[in-house]
């Protein structure tokens, strides 16, 4: 998996189009284009790009590879998360934090996406849509994390609560003590 949290750059000239924009290095001018972005070969099953606008394109003649989405699906990437709009720092990070919540419980992008929406919808700090409602998923990528199955340990405490009403029952039962059982005598004195 790819997280890129960064800002990009849009040219909305004709012929040009988004760039990511990291530290510039000697010689590098730190914009990362989708021309660069398709020969990175990168082959992660999901690249998330918590930025300002990443799935949109340049608008003109369905140059899909032309836009970010379309570059890191063209690099290998089986999924992206990009968004529709500016979106808000402090939204993001809510937004990034349930959404990998959501992924460490084993749910599938398309899945944790959904549930995320619906989390931050029902919250009222974030329940406007322009917060949250701009996250697409762009492809069908596999869960990054086997399921988790709560069932397995409430099945594990009940049988473990069982054993231990069994084993208590068995020691207070004649049956259950070892030995006969000792007299008690008061001592006279």
């Amino acid at each position: 998996m790819v997280h890129l949290a960064t800002h990009t750059v849009i040219d909305e000239r004709p012929g040009r189009g988004a760039a990511i924009l990291l530290t510039p290095e000697a010689g590098d001018d730190g914009l990362l284009s989708p021309e660069e972005i398709a020969r990175l070969g990168s082959h992660s099953d999901l690249t998330v790009l918590a930025a300002c606008r990443t799935a949109l394109g340049p608008g003109e003649d369905g140059r899909a590879l032309a836009s970010l989405t379309g570059s890191f699906l063209a690099a290998g990437s089986r999924g992206v998360v990009a968004t529709l709009w500016d979106v808000n720092d402090a939204a993001t990070a809510a937004f990034m934090e349930q959404f990998y919540w959501h992924l460490g419980r084993g749910l599938t992008p398309a899945e944790a996406l959904r549930e995320t929406k619906r989390r931050l919808r029902a919250d009222p700090r974030w329940s406007r849509p322009a917060l949250w409602a701009g996250y697409v998923l762009i492809g069908n990528p596999p869960a990054v994390a086997e399921r988790r199955h709560p069932w397995i340990w409430i099945l594990g405490a009940a049988l473990a609560a069982v054993a231990i009403l069994i084993g208590w029952r068995w020691g207070r039962s004649p049956r259950g003590r070892v030995g006969p059982r000792p007299k008690m005598t008061r001592a006279r004195g």
